[in-house]
């Protein structure tokens, strides 16, 4: 180990249970799906009644906007909505967090300090999928791998015979700091059927062998020509059929996450009680296009497309006097 150099190793997990959840009670049994576009017409229509459905009780068909054959079948028919929650929150609930994290600090002479730092984790939670009582382990929408660094630069103040000299090269420091992340999960909303008008979830699907990408490389990325998503690899649910893919595909990501800071300053000496401290402050300090999210849902004309990208250069200056 290099003398002044510090590497530090640390694992953190937690794993909760029997936390509070809302769940949805009144949802139609799945077994309902195979009546199709029937599910939506009234209780009194005639190919309702053809069917063989009636109302479950006296002045259902009254009930304006709520009196379809899907609203027949669930299991409190006279409710739009039935939830547990709040202070009778249903204890299904679940989560897990395991990260590895990797610190060094290397601190050399003469005012230099560097440090970086490395972070791989992953984040679940038990959730819904697309069938109300269908709960599996979603990965959260957060960045699995994480490197930054930072670094800090004080010019000591010299001591040489020239005054001149003594003040142009005492004083400074220079502070810098990165951090690049891997992108989130991108959920593709591509539900173009009717399982959300019955209380299901509707996503789009997956075609396999094909890459869910277009352009990646944020410098050759020109939101005017260039798509992110590839509308090839992936197609609509349609009717009441549900799809493959889930609300959040580790598998499918944005671009990767990059901020740099930059700290430029001098402290100045008046007298030997009256210091002046002046430095100018930069984020994105080289001017980068750091661009947003793409358009996720597959029933849009401009799916895949980028219209939005973080703040350009901001600079700010900073100026303190203590005696």
């Amino acid at each position: 180990m290099l003398r002044g150099t510090t590497i530090e190793a640390n694992y953190t997990g937690s794993h909760s249970v029997h936390t509070g959840s809302s769940t949805n009670i009144n949802f139609m049994p799945i077994s309902g799906l195979q009546y199709g576009n029937l599910l939506l017409q009234s209780i009194t229509s005639s190919t309702a009644v053809a069917a063989g459905f009636k109302e479950p009780f006296a002045g259902f068909a009254n009930q304006t906007g709520a009196n379809t054959v899907y609203q027949s079948l669930r299991p409190y028919p006279q409710y739009t909505s039935v939830t547990i929650g709040g202070n009778v929150a249903d204890p299904s609930g679940q989560g897990k967090y395991n990260s590895l994290q990797i610190t060094g600090n290397r601190r050399l002479s003469h005012g230099l300090t560097f440090m970086g730092f490395i972070s791989w984790s992953k984040s679940f939670t038990r959730s819904t999928g697309q069938a109300p009582t269908d709960k599996f382990w979603q990965l959260d929408a957060a960045a699995p791998l994480v490197f930054g660094a930072n670094w800090t630069y004080t010019v000591p103040f010299a001591h040489t015979k020239s005054r001149i000299l003594n003040q142009a090269v005492s004083g400074w420091k220079v502070n810098g700091l990165l951090r690049y992340n891997s992108g989130s999960p991108i959920s593709i909303a591509g539900g173009a059927g009717n399982l959300g008008s019955v209380g299901y979830g509707q996503y789009g699907n997956a075609v396999l062998g094909v890459s869910p990408y277009k352009t990646t490389d944020p410098s050759d990325f020109d939101p005017a020509t260039s798509v992110y998503l590839n509308s090839a690899a992936f197609t609509t649910s349609t009717g009441f059929n549900f799809g493959t893919l889930g609300p959040n595909p580790s598998w499918i990501r944005g671009f990767w996450g990059k901020s740099e800071s930059l700290t430029v300053g001098r402290i100045f000496k008046i007298r030997e009680r009256f210091v002046f401290d002046f430095s100018a402050d930069a984020t994105n300090p080289f001017n980068f296009v750091r661009w947003g999210g793409p358009n996720t849902s597959l029933v849009s004309a401009a799916f895949g497309k980028v219209t939005s990208a973080q703040a350009g250069r901001t600079m700010q200056i900073n100026g303190t006097v203590r005696f």
